[in-house]
């Protein structure tokens, strides 16, 4: 292995390493922190610009790979990092909190391109631990410490299990290669169905599927709405993206079908079905999560050739609309945390309630909005797979969902409040969340250019 190899085999992840080393040597310098919000940008341009430029290295064959797949991944996790960076609060812009954002990324692109288990443990634990420390800076809500620490706590436990998994993995394979998923997933010794079944609820942990979601709320409602976007969108997405590489040509055994189409069921009915009694904001957007998360699940038990472009498209297409959602509300007002906040929000700021409208409606699965198109791509590949029982009841089980969708948009336009909202940087929210909706725009080339 030479120099050449070491640079040019782990470029994308070599230039996000560099821009932690600045942000770290700026901080020791103690410079201005209104840099590290430019340095920030500056790096994610350059790493869009290296995917361009690399390609798969043998080197690292055995642990990590780059090509067309994950570099379009990658892509999409910086479209989304993009318009969550943008809608954080000031206190945020600093060389710390931009290092833990940046410190993120490394792990989510490592978890995509990982070919062994260690590689992929390490990656997921560079994404979760900034996360964990990014909830407890949001200091302008009292409940951010409670919030890191539940999320800290069952976030370890959750990698425990991950941990716990790869003992069985080496057992029945004698080694930590992640590339003979199809061998396992059909092999049904006692090692391979107990390491599918403890590598999937890990996972469940991580994107808060039921039984596992009960750190999902708490967070939400106790991290700054900026965090709750960046943890919807981004690390959600993170962690789809990293199990859909890893299952992208592995055909669904019987295992896969009852963790990939019963508990998501059980979680979108619990997901829907919790939100509709929330009165915070946050928590409301927790439980959606926790049923759109067990949309995605379904793709798993789809046809193999369409899997990981509906888990692309629908990842970008949730993220996008959350991100708007979050950053209207995060630039309105802090009221808006509660739902009752939302009555006569038309009449105050017409434009604002028009894009909070828009969002509900696609993330309720309406056409002609982006939501719509997502669910049926993915229940389309399920019923091509010859699943269509499971999928005619997930489907019908969506249907609870656009009440709660529908209630907030009643809200804004046939109710009234006589309290004024107080508004913070209307021009900046309505300029976020049109930019967050017309990213749609490459996210759909790129999902078009991942069927190719």
């Amino acid at each position: 292995m030479n120099l050449y190899n070491v640079i040019f085999g782990l470029l994308t992840e070599n230039i996000i390493i560099l821009g932690i080393l600045i942000m770290m040597l700026f901080e020791m310098l103690r410079l201005n922190s209104k840099c590290s919000l430019s340095i920030t940008f500056l790096t994610l341009i350059a790493v869009v610009f290296s995917l361009c430029l690399s390609d798969s290295n043998p080197s690292y064959a055995a642990h990590y790979v780059n090509d067309k797949t994950t570099n379009i991944l990658k892509a999409c996790l910086v479209l989304l990092a993009f318009p969550c960076l943008v809608i954080w609060r000031s206190h945020f812009f600093n060389y710390k909190s931009q290092t833990l954002f940046l410190s993120a990324i490394l792990g989510s692109f490592l978890m995509i391109s990982a070919q062994s288990f260690l590689t992929l443990f390490i990656g997921l634990e560079l994404l979760a631990l900034p996360t964990y420390v990014l909830v407890f800076l949001g200091k302008q809500n009292n409940n951010s410490s409670e919030a890191a620490l539940k999320y800290l706590i069952l976030g370890s436990c959750s990698s425990a299990i991950m941990l716990l998994s790869s003992i069985f993995l080496f057992q029945s394979t004698q080694q930590f290669s992640l590339l003979n998923m199809t061998q396992i997933s059909f092999e049904t010794t006692r090692s391979n169905e107990i390491f599918m079944m403890l590598f999937f609820i890990a996972f469940f942990f991580k994107t808060a599927l039921v039984p596992f979601h009960q750190w999902a709320p708490d967070v939400y409602d106790g991290a700054d709405l900026g965090i709750t976007a960046y943890m919807s969108a981004f690390i959600k997405g993170a962690y789809l993206f990293a199990l859909g590489k890893i299952f992208m040509s592995v055909e669904t055994s019987k295992l896969m079908l009852i963790l990939c189409g019963v508990i998501p069921l059980i979680s979108i009915l619990w997901g829907n079905i919790a939100a509709i009694r929330q009165t915070s904001f946050p928590r409301l957007m927790a439980y959606s999560s926790i049923a759109h998360a067990a949309y995605i699940y379904y793709a798993f038990i789809g046809k193999t050739p369409e899997r990981l472009s509906s888990i692309i498209f629908y990842v970008l297409s949730y993220g996008l609309i959350v991100i708007a959602i979050f950053g209207i509300l995060n630039y309105l007002s802090e009221d808006l945390r509660e739902i009752k906040n939302f009555q006569g929000l038309a009449k105050k700021h017409p434009w604002a309630a028009t894009i909070i409208s828009i969002c509900l409606l696609s993330l309720a699965g309406l056409p002609p909005f982006p939501g719509f198109f997502a669910k049926f791509y993915i229940f389309k590949n399920v019923v091509a797979a010859g699943n269509t029982s499971l999928a005619t009841i997930a489907f019908l089980a969506s249907f609870i969902g656009i009440y709660f969708y529908i209630r907030l948009i009643v809200l804004m336009y046939m109710s009234e409040k006589e309290e004024q909202i107080t508004v913070h940087r209307p021009r900046v929210s309505l300029g976020v969340a049109v930019f967050s909706i017309l990213l749609l725009i490459p996210g759909v080339w790129l999902t078009n250019l991942m069927m190719k």
